[in-house]
């Protein structure tokens, strides 16, 4: 929690330090929503408890060239929500997080934009009411650092902006320690979830005339494992560690219809990920090696439409998600954990409506109603859960300055 402190008091004493000049135009940007919700998850009692979530931006303008972005946030959630564990299986969790960041701003030129960026998250975890804040199995922090380059095309029918981003991040997890560690066995990692990352993304944005948008990007991705070691054919721990490549592609387009009393739109989404990893399995209870444990193909499809009235600006929406996981040579097993013929495939689907209305000036009354689904071949579940459902609903204020 020390950590959380520094970075906001020195993202405090950078603004004061910057504030001196006299060039300087700062620009707050404060936004708060304080919610109910009532969460139905199958694996959970029905439950009505708060969420919350502060965020504060004040844009720090120097000269005409540069800006300085201090992002400030905080989060909790009172539901139990599904939370996948380090792009695993999923656990019911209470979370809250907090955020800090720094984003500098340099214009190259009338078209190109520099940007450095760094900061730290904290995640912390609760699957039980009775367990202590900060004592979670699966809290974790991410630290990261990057840099980004943005460069803006304007010929007289596609406007189109491009972006290039790299970026280096570690993520520690500093109460998990592996079972094979805290039994005494020779050779295994204590902190198996660590890693090291490293990733380049490349995004574009394109406006076909003025109702029309697409969205495109790829990235690569590396990470490292700082202490989990490859498991080797014969069950054997080698001295190796793990290495994880992903490769993500993402395409969307968007439309807008605007009108004088209503403004409607939509949109679909495509986004696919590959993962690599050098990791494999052994089952000791059945003496089999399972190669290549954690490579899987991924797609997903999000279509979307919202309304808005121009009077009071009303604002409904309505979003989905569709996912579709298949792990290359993990197999699927019965609920007993006996191993099947076929690969591991897990189906997600996702559905999301909100409404909002504005109160006051600032004020939004804001309504929102998210179901969740998972379906899984793999029936195994005492680790984690591959097969459930999940209703959430939300009413609150959200107020933004």
């Amino acid at each position: 929690m020390g950590n959380k402190r520094l970075i906001w008091f020195c993202l405090i004493v950078l603004m004061g330090s910057i504030s001196a000049y006299s060039e300087v135009r700062l620009k707050p940007i404060f936004q708060g929503n304080i919610f109910g919700n009532i969460s139905d998850a199958e694996e959970a009692k029905p439950s009505f408890r708060g969420n919350a979530e502060i965020r504060f931006v004040p844009v720090v303008e120097v000269g005409d060239k540069t800006a300085f972005l201090p992002i400030l946030r905080a989060s909790y959630v009172g539901n139990q929500t599904p939370i996948k564990i380090a792009d695993e299986g999923t656990l019911l969790q209470q979370t809250q997080e907090y955020h800090g960041e720094l984003v500098a701003l340099r214009d190259l030129s009338e078209k190109t934009t520099l940007s450095l960026r760094g900061g730290r998250t904290e995640i912390l975890l609760r699957e039980t009411v009775d367990e202590d804040w900060g004592h979670g199995l699966y809290d974790h922090n991410l630290t990261f650092g990057g840099m980004g380059l943005e460069h803006r095309v304007s010929p007289e029918f596609l406007p189109t902006r491009l972006r290039l981003d790299a970026e280096y991040s570690w993520i520690r997890y500093p109460n998990y320690l592996s079972l094979g560690s805290q039994s005494g066995i020779d050779n295994i990692g204590a902190k198996e979830l660590d890693t090291n990352s490293w990733q380049v993304f490349f995004k574009g944005e394109t406006s076909l005339g003025i109702r029309h948008f697409i969205t495109y990007g790829v990235g690569l991705s590396q990470d490292d494992y700082v202490d989990q070691r490859v498991i080797a054919a014969v069950g054997t721990i080698s001295q190796k560690k793990r290495q994880d490549s992903l490769l993500d592609v993402l395409a969307r387009w968007d439309t807008v219809f605007p009108g004088a009393k209503i403004q409607t739109g939509g949109g679909f989404g495509f986004d696919g990920r590959k993962r690599l990893s050098s990791q494999n399995s052994y089952d000791v209870t059945t003496l089999r090696f399972l190669g290549d444990y954690y490579n899987y193909d991924e797609v997903g499809l999000s279509p979307s439409a919202y309304i808005t009235w121009i009077k009071p600006r009303l604002t409904a929406s309505v979003g989905a998600n569709w996912g579709y996981r298949m792990y290359s040579t993990r197999p699927a097993q019965d609920t007993l954990g006996n191993y099947r013929d076929i690969p591991m495939k897990t189906k997600t689907r996702v559905l999301q409506t909100q409404i909002a209305c504005p109160i006051a000036r600032r004020v939004k009354i804001e309504g929102s109603a998210n179901w969740y689904s998972s379906k899984s071949n793999n029936e195994y579940e005492t680790y984690y859960n591959y097969n459930y459902k999940s209703v959430t609903y939300l009413a609150g204020l959200s107020v933004e300055f």
